[in-house]
Parts: C-alpha cells; structure tokens; sequence
C-alpha cells in the first residue's frame, strides 16, 4: 500500500469503490514549506537559464510565491468540488475522478493524464464533456504511482499491465461494456496498449501521441517512406540534445529519485522545467499559474510519485514491441499540436499511424503542446465530439 493513503478521507462506498476526499494530514503540509524553506539552491552559474536546466530566477520566483502566496488549503477545497474515488485493482487502491454525462445516453471516456502530469491536466476537459447534447461520462484516473494511486511493486509492470488495471476499473468496477480513451504521452501509449489488447471493449481512441505502441518495421512490413525516415531522425536528434531525462528515467530512474523525493524544489526544478519546455507559449505562465505548476508539484510530492512515474520509462525500455503484424482494431482519431513544443512524436507523418491504427480523423490544432488537453481543452472537446459521434 502507498504511503499516502491517509491524504484521503472515505466519505462513502457503493460495493468496492469508495468515495474520498483529498485531506492533507496538516502535518505533511508544514514539513513540506518547511523544507522548501530550507531548500538549498546550487550555486550561481554563468548563463544559467532554462537552456541549461532550471531558471534559477523563475525557480526563486515559485519558491517565494509558494511560502507566501500559495494556499493548498484553497486548491484543496477546489479539488474536492469533483468527485474522487478508490477502487481495488489486483491488490491496489487506485484513484479516480468520476463525473457522468448530463445529455441523454453518455458514452463513458477514459482520459489517462501524461508525465510529468497528473489529473489536473484534464480538468478543464470535464464540464466541456459532460454538458451538450452529445456527452460522455468521464473517467480520469491517476495512473498508479501517481498522486493517490498506489504504485505497483511488481517488475515488468508496464504501460500494457496499466490498460490490463484501467480495463479493469472501466468494465469491473464500473460496469461500462464499452468505452471511449483519449491521451497525450504515457497516457497515450496506455490508451494505445488498451485499444491493442482489449479493443472489444473500446469503442474508438483518441492520440496526441503516437510513441507506443510502436509498429514493426521488419519484412513484410512495408519499407519506410522518406517522411518516416525523416520522423524517425528528428526523434533521434532531439532524443541526442533534449532527451536527457528520458535517458536517465529509462536507464538509472533511483539515481534521481531519491533526490527528488527529498527535496520539493529540486522535484519542482525538474518538473517545472518540462512545463517550460513542452507548453505552446514563449512565457509559460501565459499556459500554466504558478498556482497550477505548485499544485502539480504538491500532489507529486505529497504521493512521493516521482520514483514511481519514472519507473515507467525504465520499464518501457524493457518492453517487447507487440507481435509482428498488430493493429488496433478500434478507429483511431489523431490531435496533432503545433510545430512549436520540441516533441517529434507529435508531428508523425499520417503513414507512420497507419502500420498500426486505423485512422479515422486526423486535425491540426491551432495551439496546444505537451499539455493540450489543459492548454486547447476547446478544441480538444471539439475533436473529440466530432471523433466519437459516428461511432456512438
């Protein structure tokens, strides 16, 4: 069990799914100001910026806004306007927010949130889903390992055993027989597992990202176009000059880790840095509130889900593609970001997704990066509705 099962007061239960609310023991929030208080900076360097990690001018801005401006009591109060639940899942509680579609005959969605994400990112998605003629019942679980979802101690516990657990909750749990999965990153490559492993339950999946599961490539599969090619150099090149913590996370993820869950501006400086790097704005506050990115940090660090979340790049390096000649079964829609955020897996050429998916709609957004579904939940709803409506 995680070590943050008491920040979650029972409120109710209906079977096995309990109904919680977020209730910060007062305790753990003063140790944690405390140490951000306390924190000890490094030393000044000559042009440190965010070219060389974490602005150090920024990062002294979040600190002093964070011990007196920033108030978790009031995002507390505000989190718990949404509705939370628990639900065991082979042994583990696992978090949710459950909120049902108000228009006649909801079609349930799953919306798994990215790294270094939680399920804040899809808050603004909600009331733009659930509200309108044609809705949905949404689901957004904290994957395990983050906030208040337990994590898995299980070797080779993997992106396709987390759609195994989300299969698990949509259709055990929750009764649904058929679903809709939208998601971006980490949440995009279980969506993908899911629909591969379990399309007879998924009525249609819905990417922002296309890294996993990735297609093989090995005869008879057709030979790379020169747009594949192309794709594939640039994921190369950024992996070379960006890729740094997908290396570190996939290959010596505890190296960092016991840092990171010691030190709460530390785990801000590695988190923040990836919100300035991966948001459609030049100035990331014009994307995401100092308020929104310390929410982000506190729900990390009060879950100490930094080890965790990391765990999964290391096990996904480990993963064995799926078997020569695996296509998902359920349509496919694709929301491609602007050429902005330095992300290549956004901008796969349409023959990439073909080997494995079967792509019924395909839109350019206008803005949006890493975070779209936070960013653009607009146009997002709006992809959304005009995916699904066919297919309801």
């Amino acid at each position: 069990m995680k070590a943050g099962n008491d920040l979650l007061d029972v409120i109710g239960q209906a079977g096995d799914v309990r109904r919680v609310r977020i209730a910060v023991p007062e305790e753990r929030l003063v140790d944690l100001l405390d140490r951000v208080r306390a924190a000890r900076v490094p030393p000044a360097q000559r042009g440190a910026s965010w070219e060389s990690g974490a602005d150090p001018a920024f990062l002294e801005r979040l600190r002093a806004y964070w011990l007196d401006g920033y108030d978790w009591r009031a995002h507390e109060r505000r989190l718990n306007e949404f509705d939370h639940y628990l639900a065991p899942i082979e042994g583990r509680d696992l978090h949710f927010l459950h909120i049902r579609g108000r228009g006649p005959d909801p079609l349930p969605i799953l919306l798994p949130h990215g790294w270094p994400s939680t399920f804040l990112e899809m808050l603004r998605l909600i009331p733009l889903l659930t509200d309108g003629a044609e809705s949905f019942d949404v689901v957004v679980p904290s994957l395990p390992g983050f906030g208040f979802s337990d994590p898995s101690d299980e070797p080779g516990y993997n992106f396709a055993r987390v759609a195994d657990d989300l299969h698990t909750l949509m259709t055990k749990q929750l009764g649904y027989d058929r679903f809709g999965l939208h998601g971006g990153d980490i949440g995009a490559a279980t969506s993908g597992y899911l629909a591969l492993n379990h399309g007879e339950s998924v009525v249609g999946v819905h990417l922002l990202d296309f890294a996993a599961p990735a297609p093989d490539l090995a005869p008879p599969a057709p030979p790379l176009s020169d747009a594949e090619r192309d794709y594939l150099d640039r994921r190369l090149a950024w992996s070379r000059s960006l890729g740094a913590y997908q290396i570190i996370q996939g290959t010596k993820p505890l190296k960092l880790a016991y840092a990171l869950n010691d030190s709460p501006l530390g785990l801000a400086a590695w988190l923040v840095e990836k919100y300035v790097a991966w948001s459609d704005t030049e100035d990331v506050l014009d994307s995401f509130s100092l308020d929104y990115l310390i929410t982000t940090v506190c729900l990390y660090w009060f879950g100490e889900s930094i080890s965790p979340s990391m765990y999964y790049y290391y096990e996904h390096a480990r993963t064995s593609p799926p078997d020569p000649g695996s296509r998902l079964v359920p349509p496919t829609g694709v929301a491609v970001t602007p050429d902005r955020p330095l992300h290549p897996q956004r901008r796969a050429p349409r023959e990439w997704l073909d080997r494995m998916h079967h792509v019924t709609q395909w839109r350019e957004l206008s803005h949006g990066g890493h975070f779209a579904s936070w960013e653009a939940p607009d146009e997002i709803a709006e992809a959304l509705r005009d995916f699904f409506r066919p297919l309801r």
